[in-house]
């Protein structure tokens, strides 16, 4: 049976539309934090930018651009519609807009809020762009890399409305390379200032300082640039310019078109002041960086060279504070212009590549102390960056003591007052190659082809644990598992090094290890529901081995298989049954715990690559085989249920006969439907169980650059040409290799990475699934409603917001709340929801449709966790437990949300509470003697005889008093 997009059945239409369990999107991207094409990317000087308020990080991630919110301490990664990896891009308009740049030389204008492009300039005729420099009102770009190029951004709106519409167009106002005598190699541009829109300096990689005065003109309607109206070239330096900044000016608040800082690789700085008498630059100081160096460490920093070079810098106007980074050294140092001293060193093993300041950022400190949440990856647990990559590209906020690193695997902001790391995460090194989701969905877990395994929290989709080298070769898989008598669950790792390992996320180590007799690899792993037993498959010999995680013994090994296994599971009917698959065709289904041999192998028509249980009852299996089909067999009675012929679905544009089948496969959490991926597809198959066929497809990745996707923009000829073009461009102005790489001409083959996903996981809550791809990361791919999107469930044209809040003030509580779940309005519900009262909670639970719990109970999972009533939403979910009868097997991904969300906000709580434990303590150490003094007056008063009103009071003469003492001295001596 084939199966096509647009050929549903009435039935499964039916069942599409009728479950929220088709509709997922891209959402996040983890793993990848920030890439670089280092054959490409040399001379990129701000490759990360800080928004306006200080308040978020940008950086590329391919074609996609990944946000880091520090207030919210949390990321997202989004995709603009890019085909080809980002090579730069900056924001414009306080933050209103984006401009990027593609490796292919597009160029993208587009709403930074919304995500939305409003204009593509396609036939960028650059060769290279290695920065994108915007004017500090945004109406002007340069554009650096061979040519220096200046782009206005023309609009046809006011400024009171939106900047940009459909109508905003990109204008080349002014293409013309700067070529400087008769050299070998192109003359490439390396860094811009800006004054306003009228003077802009210019650095080149000849040492030399362009200054332009920028005059506009009136033609035809349109606004041009003349670039080289006025023209001076400042050739002081000794090297490649790797900043120019106009000096600002303190007393009169602004920069100075007349004074101009430079600074080259070889650490030369020099001050630049115009004379108008002479019309003429002068060099009013000159600072050899090189000689603040401290002698005892300056053989250190120039590693033996004996020469420092600074490979990036970036300048503090308001502080008039210099920053610059040592390439050959890896440490970066802040130059105090004014006293001509270096206030702050820093000595790493990294290479700097970039640096560059924010200068009208916001106070981010003091946002950070009022949002910060518990168990925050704010809080770093390392104090170092990686030693493998260098750093490209360094941003400074003004207002603060931090700097953002950006290097090819990694992405850190540090604080160089307290000298601790604020934000530091790291990519995989290699390929990934599995990853999986903890029983409740809060965490995801990875591995890839190096051994390092890094943990995510899925709520901000950030890594809290990293365990670099946790094995010695790839990762094969992972399990999360709960071990007998422990509370907090483990993982548990299979690798080709001939281990398995258990390790405590939480504590970050390991605490079992576990090998075979053979010590060989192992391809697979699994762990029985009480978490006693572990199981893994061996790479070579094909047995399954079972260790006992109490006592850390061997307990079996059973002979299974005559070829690879590729997958083992157990079965959720029984706690004994486990199901083994592997490449001799055969699917087995053993009783672990019993002494007969296996059952009779279920036999398939051609070598199985993947298979899953149905996780709702474990009563049906789905698997993938080489012949291009999907075959499902009913494990109870062993019989098969059918097949599906994917071959159709998956074919490429090119003929790929080792590419024609998926080889992964999982269930989704209600069990209706299968997930399908392979190698050379760049998309994800969904297909429904009972009706098979093909509803929905997911794109993996637009990216042009992965080996498996072709761009049909090459089939016109001329940008075919034009590429080409550029590509040799770019080829030709690199100069980042080294002696001994140059090849046979001819003989040049360039590899690219391929497209394919080699693991499919679906989170137990059922709300997202994550599919993992070796060279764009794991992409997460989330059902939750979207943000600004409408997704109605069974509406019909009466049910209006405007309908349920007349329904509302009627007080008809129950038929509000299920028109606005039908409406599916966040806001309109949450209001509904919000004003019923408590005394009708029961009676509206009652009368909820069957079909209308699911989407529900997502709401109130989301609501506990979001609103502040939380004694209000207890009492809706006692209320849904008590009067409607709901199975796990048909509500179970909903449960498993309901109790993440309850795990959240006892978090939160409890967090608070610690926090304020000691705090209460010492309140209280002030109230409780008062209160006890107070009490023994009262009974002191109580116990003395009351004194008659008329009695007068003789006082007590001297020699009565000393009478007294004298008897109350002589009973205490008897």
């Amino acid at each position: 049976m084939q199966t096509h997009d647009l050929l549903l059945s009435p039935a499964a239409a039916a069942t599409t539309s009728s479950t929220s369990g088709t509709d997922f999107y891209f959402s996040s991207l983890l793993g990848r934090v920030y890439t670089t094409d280092n054959e490409n990317d040399t001379n990129n000087k701000n490759r990360i930018c800080f928004t306006l308020d200080g308040t978020k990080l940008l950086s590329p991630a391919g074609n996609r651009i990944t946000t880091v919110d520090f207030a919210s301490n949390s990321s997202k990664t989004s995709f603009y519609g890019h085909k080809y990896n980002i090579q730069s891009f900056c924001l414009l308009h306080n933050n209103r807009a984006l401009c990027t740049v593609s490796q292919d030389g597009t160029m993208t204008l587009l709403s930074y809020p919304k995500g939305v492009i409003l204009s593509k300039f396609d036939k960028f005729l650059e060769p290279r762009v290695d920065s994108v420099v915007p004017s500090p009102n945004g109406q002007l770009v340069c554009f650096l890399g061979s040519k220096c190029s200046i782009y206005k951004f023309q609009s046809t709106v006011s400024p009171q409305n939106n900047l940009f519409n459909d109508t905003s167009m990109l204008h080349q106002t002014s293409s013309r390379p700067i070529k400087l005598g008769d050299v070998k190699e192109a003359v490439c541009h390396t860094c811009a200032d800006w004054i306003g829109s009228q003077f802009l300096a210019v650095g080149t990689n000849e040492g030399i300082v362009h200054v332009y005065k920028l005059d506009l003109e009136q033609s035809s309607g349109i606004e041009m640039v003349d670039l080289f109206s006025n023209h001076h070239a400042l050739s002081g330096n000794k090297d490649e310019i790797v900043g120019c900044y106009f000096v600002f000016n303190k007393t009169q608040r602004k920069k100075n078109p007349g004074q101009i800082y430079s600074i080259d690789t070889k650490g030369c700085f020099l001050h630049w002041a115009f004379n108008p008498t002479k019309k003429q630059w002068q060099i009013l100081k000159k600072v050899e960086l090189s000689s603040k160096i401290d002698p005892s460490k300056k053989n250190k920093q120039t590693r033996g060279e004996g020469k420092l070079r600074i490979k990036c810098c970036s300048y503090h106007p308001t502080a008039n504070l210099l920053i610059y980074g040592i390439g050959n050294s890896g440490c970066f140092e802040i130059f105090d212009i004014e006293n001509q001293q270096i206030i702050y060193r820093l000595s790493k093993p990294h290479n700097i590549d970039g640096i560059q300041f924010l200068t009208n950022s916001s106070s981010i400190e003091q946002l950070l102390l009022q949002n910060q949440q518990p168990n925050s990856v704010v809080n770093i647990t390392s104090n170092k960056m990686d030693e493998d990559n260098d750093i490209s590209t360094d941003v400074t906020l003004p207002n603060s003591t931090w700097i953002a690193f950006s290097k090819e695997n990694q992405l850190a902001v540090f604080d160089y007052e307290s000298e601790t790391f604020i934000y530091n995460q790291s990519n995989h090194a290699s390929q990934i190659q599995t990853c999986c989701y903890n029983e409740n969905g809060q965490l995801l877990a990875s591995g890839d082809f190096q051994g390092t395994i890094k943990v995510f929290s899925t709520e901000n989709n950030q890594c809290f644990c990293n365990l670099p080298n946790a094995h010695s070769g790839p990762i094969t898989g992972m399990i999360f598992s709960r071990p007998p008598g422990s509370r907090d669950a483990a993982l548990y790792t299979s690798s080709l090094d001939g281990t398995v390992r258990a390790f405590d996320v939480l504590r970050y180590k390991q605490f079992r290890m576990f090998t075979s007799l053979d010590a060989e690899g192992f391809s697979c792993l699994t762990v029985d529901p009480s978490g006693e037993i572990v199981i893994a498959a061996g790479n070579t010999t094909y047995n399954i081995y079972m260790w006992n995680v109490q006592t850390n013994q061997l307990l079996e090994v059973i002979k299974s298989h005559t070829a690879p296994i590729t997958r083992l599971q157990f079965s959720v009917s029984s706690e004994s049954t486990l199901i083994s698959s592997s490449w001799d065709k055969t699917c087995k289904v053993w009783n672990i715990f019993s002494s007969k041999q296996a059952a009779e192998p279920i036999e398939f028509s051609a070598e199985i690559l993947d298979c899953a249980v149905r996780p709702t009852d474990g009563a049906e299996l789905a698997a993938v085989i080489m012949n291009g089909e999907i075959q499902f067999f009913d494990l109870l009675n062993v019989k098969a249920l059918g097949y599906i012929d994917c071959k159709r679905d998956i074919q490429t544009l090119f003929s790929n006969p080792n590419g024609d089948y998926f080889s992964c496969i999982a269930y989704t959490g209600d069990g209706q439907n299968v997930l399908c991926g392979g190698k050379y597809q760049p998309f994800v198959c969904m297909y429904n169980v009972g009706q098979k066929v093909l509803i929905k497809r997911f794109i993996v990745s637009f990216n042009m650059s992965l080996e498996g996707m072709f761009d049909m923009d090459l089939l016109n000829p001329l940008i075919r040409k034009l590429r080409d073009d550029r590509k040799d461009t770019r080829k030709s102005g690199n100069k980042s290799k080294k002696i001994g790489e140059q090849v046979i001409p001819g003989n040049q083959l360039e590899l690219k990475p391929n497209i394919q996903v080699d693991r499919i996981c679906v989170s137990p809550t059922n709300s997202e699934f994550a599919l993992v791809s070796p060279n764009e990361g794991v992409l997460i791919f989330t059902n939750l409603t979207k943000e600004g999107s409408f997704q109605p469930l069974d509406i019909d044209p009466s049910i209006t917001p405007e309908s349920i809040l007349a329904l509302l003030e009627k007080e008809s509580y129950t038929e509000a709340l299920i028109n606005s779940i039908r409406l599916n309005e966040p806001n309109i519900l949450a209001k509904v929801f919000n004003a019923i009262p408590v005394e009708s909670v029961p009676l509206i639970v009652r009368s909820i449709p069957d079909n209308y719990l699911d989407r529900f109970l997502q709401f109130l999972a989301k609501e506990t966790v979001e609103s502040k009533r939380l004694q209000f939403c207890m009492l809706w979910l006692k209320s849904v437990l008590a009067q409607r009868k709901l199975s796990s097997a048909a509500h179970g991904a909903n449960f498993r949300s309901l109790v993440r969300a309850l795990q959240q906000k006892m978090a939160t709580l409890s967090y608070l509470t610690q926090q304020n434990q000691h705090t209460l303590d010492f309140l209280s150490s002030f109230t409780k003697p008062k209160r006890n003094i107070l009490e023994e007056e009262k009974q002191q008063k109580k116990k003395e005889p009351k004194k008659p009103e008329n009695e007068v009071v003789r006082e007590e003469t001297l020699e009565e008093q000393k009478l007294k003492a004298m008897l109350k001295a002589s009973s205490a001596t008897k």
